[in-house]
């Protein structure tokens, strides 16, 4: 569903850096193991939305 939607997969170096994204994560089941990988490595799939290559997706959104 979420690659339909636009969303791919990508590896957690990829995503932000910025805490309160990360904030999100707190309430996750994996949280430890996220945490104990500094980050870079989880159970969860890492995914990206581009605005820009998913224009069609965005518009029907609006």
């Amino acid at each position: 569903m979420n690659h339909v939607l636009g969303f791919e997969p990508v590896t957690y170096t990829e995503l932000t850096k910025d805490e309160h994204f990360w904030e999100n994560c707190k309430s996750c089941i994996n949280c430890p193991i996220l945490l104990s990988k500094e980050r870079k490595n989880c159970l969860c799939t890492a995914m990206l939305f581009d605005p820009e290559k998913n224009r069609d997706n965005v518009s029907d959104a609006e």
